[in-house]
């Protein structure tokens, strides 16, 4: 398991133990490494685009129905 992925699984954790409801992710589109790391979550994944960023989101109620990575939406 990467760092990456350690670090994201820590920080899950513990805005879920301090009452928040989900993650939110502000990245380039050339980031894919963070793009397919927040895709990777087990909630279901939202993606925006901004001008020249990416917005990924994800709410902690709202699992994967399928149990695979997220796609844009």
């Amino acid at each position: 398991m990467s760092i990456a992925k350690v670090l994201q699984e820590k920080l899950a954790v513990a805005a879920k133990d301090n009452g928040i409801k989900g993650l939110i992710a502000y990245t380039s589109p050339q980031n894919k490494g963070m793009i397919r790391l927040f895709n990777k979550l087990p909630y279901q994944v939202k993606t925006e685009k901004d001008d020249d960023m990416i917005i990924l989101n994800c709410l902690f109620s709202e699992p994967k129905q399928d149990g695979k990575d997220s796609t844009s939406r």
